[in-house]
């Protein structure tokens, strides 16, 4: 081995901390990739060999000197190895290299450029890539801190709560500032696993502040056999002495309340990923024991350390794994693993709603007079409510209504009239799933799941639920994976699409790419929801009921705030209610009653509304709608149910009292400052409007009127049911869309220079799809830069639905290329869910999904469309 010459490093810019054990294969290429950089001169390499039983001492050897010091150690937990490498770095910068790991041409000068234009980041974090075979895969940042690209480098995880579990759990991709952790004395746990995850956490919670490089400076080996992740090790009981670490360490900084929900989240995540890894495993009967006992360990920690809502939260973040927060399912489901994993994998995968909704959709007849009625993710409201109450009352049909809380809904049904009461089911029930694959009319105001795939002789009508102020789909400034892929495929599946007005039909066809794609009818027609706002009989019924005849109603029905769904926003919005709530109920007249309906996930019950003599909660036994109509104004900012409430020919007032905060970030088809309602900025100004209101109806202009509510009537839900049901137009505005042109689909790749090559290279006639886990947040920045050079856009949703005979199929035919005929039946229904209804003339794959790869070999020349 040749001895490198030395360079001399007076004050380093970077220590980079390497621990290596048994690592003679590859720690050569590790050093040689730093000492190979243009700044090798302002590095520190500190390799700590722990305790090797190999050649990996004798390479280290050959390569010490001034610049990189070598240190033997005996064998130690990893957590100590890298804690003693900290204690001797000198570097401004601590960084952190496997020594199976290296790091890219331009790491170093990359780093040395942010360091210099971010002189006050504590913390640096850039992409790597991740090497299979010979394959090198390219990781990506949490989407929602790439949306904010422009201003994390000035962000602390007091500004911005994703920073604790955005960040991935690892320190190889990352710069530490060293003067933060000697400063607050922040070190690795003495534990061989998760020890990275612990010190990351802990370093969030003090670094002032945060910058991203977004591309990767560094790579991940993934093949190496003899790792501590490919087999079982008593060390992955170490997550949980090493996240107790990290509470023991908030709890020190008095914050441990604050970040809970984060820290919780961070250790469900590795406890996941831990048996998963295990289903997939063989092992011994002593390791099984170990299993047993690390499952029971972990039940014990998260009820101790996360208040009991831990499984809840499990549950929504990885539902196809909810059963791993029963402790008998996952000890028999990690216990009882088959010595074939392929075979433990189908077992799995049978007992998932997509399997089941498969086999349903195969071998199931379509229930022809079946009616499944769907709003949002569980809710008994909005306009598919009205459609199913209508085919109810009118049509002879079986209705199904598909709630969350199935006590709300039977109250909501009972409180209302319905000359056929409709069966209530719980949404991703068994039961909910066989009515998505059998029911012949669905209706839903928003999406359904990723593997829904409507079938000929179904009926799928969707409303959407707004007329859009804020922009949509990929006239968002970010997120485009998200919320374009989050509806498109339903939007294509569907047989009516309805718009409440021409404005929400010209821009969120535009926005999803529907003037180009969707093949079905557009209908014009006033929301369904709406007849609720005409009834008088039933508003002057509900006042009685409530008492409030002499009362001055107002309804308060604010936007979604904020950005995520995490804790720390939720609490800190809450206080914000909590603040003007405070400060406006004493100023209200004694007529004068306030009722408040917010989010779901904002609970009026957290808010203590009780302890207010003018402002009460919305009954949630009562359909908001209904509710709402009994109100003689309504207090909102930027949600659609002003153009809703207006068509009543009541007052609106916008309280918009974080105007420039809440728009800053997000694009307006609508500046609110043009619409024809009274608005406020302060608490004092909204109390002294509603003590000076006086209930009357509003007189809109007909430009105004035509443009947003001109369409709305007390007959929306019948209107609609006749069209559907009896194919009688009634005079509603249809748009029929036919699609003539075939399109060649183009399977996008994940790497960005890629995509710049092929986005420049599009024709009018080629359809870019994008796999919804392609979407980094710099690709979608490339995509918005050229949107005009996008004609088609289109984003395919994971979760394919397979039986498990189509699973052999499959893999039958990717090893041996026979069963061609049945792989091409099945990939046929893939093609129809993921873009349906598309006339295809070609498909080229630039992807690496194996799905993509396999339909552009089977379909050679593309698929026509029938009916078209």
């Amino acid at each position: 081995m040749q001895r490198r010459s030395a360079q001399k490093v007076n004050k380093p810019l970077i220590s980079v901390i390497i621990p290596v054990y048994n690592a003679e294969k590859t720690i050569a290429r590790c050093l040689d990739s730093l000492l190979g950089q243009a700044i090798a001169d302002q590095i520190e390499i500190i390799a700590i060999d722990d305790g090797s039983t190999d050649g990996s001492l004798e390479i280290l050897q050959s390569y010490k000197n001034e610049q990189v010091k070598v240190v033997h150690i005996d064998n130690i937990p990893i957590g100590q190895v890298r804690n003693f490498g900290v204690s001797t770095a000198c570097g401004k910068y601590i960084g952190f290299v496997d020594a199976d790991d290296y790091v890219v041409d331009g790491w170093g000068p990359a780093l040395k450029e942010h360091i210099n234009s971010n002189n006050n980041a504590a913390l640096i974090a850039f992409r790597y890539y991740t090497k299979k075979s010979s394959e090198l895969v390219e990781s990506s940042f949490n989407q929602r801190l790439i949306a904010r690209h422009d201003k994390i480098c000035n962000l602390s995880v007091q500004d911005q709560y994703d920073l604790i579990w955005g960040l991935s759990p690892f320190v190889w991709d990352k710069l530490f500032l060293r003067d933060v952790i000697i400063s607050n004395n922040i070190q690795f746990p003495a534990t061989y696993y998760a020890e990275d995850a612990a010190f990351v956490t802990k370093f969030i919670n003090d670094c002032s502040q945060v910058s991203i490089i977004n591309k990767p400076l560094c790579v991940h080996v993934d093949d190496n056999n003899a790792a501590m992740t490919k087999h079982i090790s008593e060390s992955w009981g170490d997550i949980l002495p090493s996240m107790a670490d990290v509470i023991d360490y908030y709890k020190h900084k008095g914050n441990y309340g604050t970040y809970e929900h984060a820290i919780c989240m961070v250790t469900l995540g590795l406890y996941k990923r831990r048996l998963v890894y295990i289903s997939k495993l063989k092992y011994s009967r002593g390791e099984r024991k170990f299993i047993k006992n690390f499952i029971n360990k972990s039940f014990q920690f998260f009820d101790a350390n996360f208040r009991g809502s831990w499984s809840e939260r499990f549950k929504k973040w990885w539902p196809n794994y909810s059963f791993m927060t029963d402790k008998k399912k996952t000890i028999r489901y990690t216990t009882n693993a088959k010595r074939n994993s392929r075979i433990n994998t189908l077992i799995r995968k049978a007992n998932q709603n997509k399997t089941r909704y498969a086999y349903y959709q195969k071998y199931l007849p379509i229930r022809q007079n079946t009616v499944l009625a769907q709003s949002f993710w569980g809710e008994a409201s909005d306009s598919p409510y009205y459609f199913a109450r209508e085919c109810a009352n009118n049509y002879s049909l079986h209705v199904y209504l598909a709630p969350n809380d199935l006590f709300q809904a039977r109250c909501i049904i009972n409180n209302d009239i319905w000359a056929n009461k409709p069966d209530i089911i719980k949404i991703n029930s068994k039961q909910y799933v066989k009515l998505l694959a059998t029911a012949k009319y669905i209706i839903c105001n928003d999406s359904l799941p990723a593997w829904f795939n409507k079938r000929p002789g179904q009926i799928l009508i969707n409303t959407w639920h707004g007329t859009p102020l804020k922009t949509l789909g990929k006239d968002m400034a970010s997120e485009i994976g998200r919320y374009v892929g989050y509806v498109q495929n339903n939007f294509l599946m569907s047989d009516y699409l309805l718009y409440p007005n021409d404005f929400t039909f010209n821009h969120m066809t535009k926005a999803y790419c529907l003037d180009k794609l969707y093949i079905g009818t557009s209908v014009i027609l006033g929301y369904p929801r709406n007849v609720a706002l005409f009834d008088r009989a039933d508003r002057t019924r509900r006042r009685e009921y409530y008492r409030l005849v002499d009362k001055r109603i107002f309804v308060y029905m604010p936007t979604w705030r904020v950005n995520s769904k995490r804790q720390q926003d939720i609490n800190q919005y809450t206080d914000e209610l909590i603040a003007i709530f405070d400060e406006l109920d004493p100023l209200l007249n004694d007529n004068t009653i306030i009722y408040v309906k917010l989010h779901h996930l904002l609970s009026t019950s957290k808010l203590d509304l009780k302890k207010y003599r003018h402002i009460a909660a919305v009954d949630p036994l009562i359909e908001s709608y209904q509710f709402l109509n009994m109100a003689d104004c309504l207090i909102t900012d930027y949600s659609s149910v002003m153009f809703d409430f207006a068509a009543s020919g009541r007052s609106v007032v916008l309280f918009d009292y974080d105007y420039d905060a809440y728009l800053k970030d997000r694009g307006v088809y609508i500046d609110i400052n043009s619409l024809p309602f009274d608005k406020v900025q302060t608490t004092q100004q909204l109390a002294q409007h509603i003590n000076n209101f006086t209930p009357r109806l509003q007189r809109y202009s007909k430009q105004v009127t035509d443009k947003f509510w001109k369409y709305d009537s007390s007959s929306n839900a019948s209107r609609l049911c006749r069209l559907v049901l009896d194919s009688h137009e009634d005079g509603i505005k249809q748009i029929q869309n036919r699609q003539t042109r075939e399109f060649n689909v183009i399977f996008a790749p994940s790497n960005i220079d890629k995509v710049r090559e092929i986005i420049q290279h599009l024709s009018s006639s080629d359809l870019l799809v994008f796999h919804k886990s392609h979407l980094s947040g710099e690709i979608e920045g490339v995509i918005r830069e050229n949107l005009g050079n996008i004609t088609q856009l289109l984003i395919a949703q994971p979760m394919e639905p397979i039986t498990i005979g189509e699973h052999i199929i499959r893999s039958i035919y990717r090893r041996t290329g026979l069963l061609k005929p049945l792989a091409r039946r099945h990939y046929q229904k893939e093609i129809d869910r993921i873009l349906p209804n598309i006339p295809i003339k070609s498909f080229t794959n630039y992807s690496r999904i194996k799905r993509f790869a396999d339909i552009a070999k089977l379909f050679p020349n593309g698929r026509e469309v029938k009916n078209v």
